[in-house]
């Protein structure tokens, strides 16, 4: 499958997010999956690059033309550029078959909120799952359980996403997704 990994970009994040984002990088390249990412290699987003990169296992960076320079010197194995953000991250959507957020900054959670919105508007089925690990997205997640309770966000929308809280949960997630995946491209539809 083609996964989306959305996280920081960022080297001064907590080694401990670091090492997550190594994990989970680890595990889908294992799982011979194909990683699309914002389009450059730094941070989380890098050690995402190097362990599909030491594994030999294919990338694929989409950037904005404000990391064009950037993308220059980083060997994907594919990509594609972007005139916004706003497009790069539809862009991404569009490519991925499976869509992972880890903790990141702003980026990450526009990724997020223009993931959720493309879904829900489109009525797709690509899933998408969030790694809360640590409690870092507690308060977002009250945020959006509040706002359900409130009525501004339907049940529907607050069910577009699954939340997993360490890399075993998401084993499971992705699990389950792979064999989903494998039913639906040997179906006769």
């Amino acid at each position: 499958m083609r996964v989306f990994v959305a996280c920081s970009a960022s080297d001064r994040v907590p080694t401990k997010y670091q090492e997550l984002a190594s994990t989970i990088a680890d595990n889908l390249a294992e799982r011979d999956h194909k990683l699309l990412i914002g389009g450059v290699a730094t941070g989380m987003m890098g050690k995402c690059f190097l362990s599909f990169k030491f594994k030999d296992k294919r990338v694929k960076g989409i950037a904005d033309l404000s990391d064009l320079d950037i993308m220059k010197n980083v060997e994907f194995d594919a990509t594609d550029v972007a005139n916004s953000t706003f497009e790069r991250t539809k862009k991404l959507y569009e490519s991925a078959q499976l869509v992972i957020i880890l903790p990141g900054g702003i980026g990450t959670y526009a990724e997020f909120f223009g993931i959720l919105d493309e879904k829900r508007t489109r009525g797709d089925d690509t899933p998408i799952i969030v790694v809360n690990y640590d409690g870092f997205f507690d308060d977002l997640l009250h945020s959006i359980k509040y706002g359900n309770s409130m009525n501004f966000i339907s049940d529907n929308d607050a069910q577009l996403f699954t939340v997993v809280t360490n890399h075993y949960q998401l084993d499971d997630e992705l699990d389950y997704n792979e064999k989903i995946n494998i039913l639906s491209n040997n179906s006769y539809n």
